[in-house]
């Protein structure tokens, strides 16, 4: 990859230059390094620090100014004893809070990580209904997914067609850093995405698993859109909207596609 990609991503991402296509694969990793911010974000919402751990890390480190403090035990004179300013001090404390809560966020596989699944879903469905969403459209979905596929790493297999269902259309989104096929719905319920990714739905922390129809699924929310997921051929389908969570079910059931081998 370009090296100077990085300076001008982090650029855009401050709001210091227009964004521009560089190139398909600039795109793609522009699109990583928002996700990623929009999932440290989210995890800064549900994890903090103890309230006292600030206040014991300044005192800790406010101790080490005073004299005869054990950082200035140990080698005598050969010694030397590094001062900072106190505001330096506050500087770095804050600094260790920030490195925790990173850690946090990145390594447990707890609500942050729940949560974040949950805002992409929501925020790729609120994408494909904007002003302006890049939809591939068609009147057979198969055909469209065929479209989609050199844009992907799996094959993606089109939902089957449900009646009463109006096939809007479909584009390639990314989710969990890795592409993913969506299919736009018109519904009696509203519009749904059937977000399909090889990203296991038992890695994300959902929520809520049930069984029905003998399928294993998976339901969570993210304020009013409601999720709900299955697995086919080894390839999870994700129904993702405002209907309800029972409509979900059903239709995410309907539409998932034969079963092969």
């Amino acid at each position: 990859m370009n090296k100077d990609w990085d300076d001008i991503i982090d650029a855009i991402l401050r709001g210091e230059s227009p964004e521009r296509p560089e190139s398909e694969e600039f795109a793609a990793r522009l699109a990583e390094r928002r996700a990623l911010r929009g999932r440290l974000q989210t995890a800064f919402e549900s994890i903090r620090p103890d309230e006292g751990l600030a206040g014991r890390l300044r005192h800790r480190l406010a101790r080490t100014e005073e004299p005869g403090s054990s950082a200035e035990a140990g080698s005598g004179a050969s010694r030397r004893i590094v001062r900072l300013p106190r505001g330096t001090w506050a500087a770095l404390a804050a600094a260790a809070i920030v490195a925790l809560a990173v850690g946090l966020s990145i390594s447990l596989p707890g609500p942050a990580r729940a949560e974040s699944a949950r805002q992409e879903f929501a925020r790729l469905h609120t994408g494909h209904l904007a002003p302006g969403a890049e939809l591939v459209a068609g009147e057979n979905p198969a055909e469209v997914a065929a479209r989609l596929e050199q844009r992907l790493d799996f094959v993606p297999v089109a939902p089957q067609a449900v009646e009463a269902v109006r096939f809007r259309g479909a584009c390639v989104d990314r989710f969990r850093n890795r592409p993913a096929a969506s299919f736009v719905l018109e519904t009696s319920q509203g519009p749904v995405s059937i977000i399909v990714t090889p990203v296991p739905a038992d890695s994300l922390g959902l929520g809520h698993r049930f069984e029905q129809a003998g399928h294993i699924l998976w339901a969570c929310r993210h304020g009013n859109c409601r999720i709900v997921g299955t697995a086919a051929n080894g390839t999870f389908y994700f129904a993702v909207g405002e209907a309800p969570r029972e409509f979900l079910t059903q239709l995410v059931l309907q539409t998932l596609p034969r079963a092969t081998g």
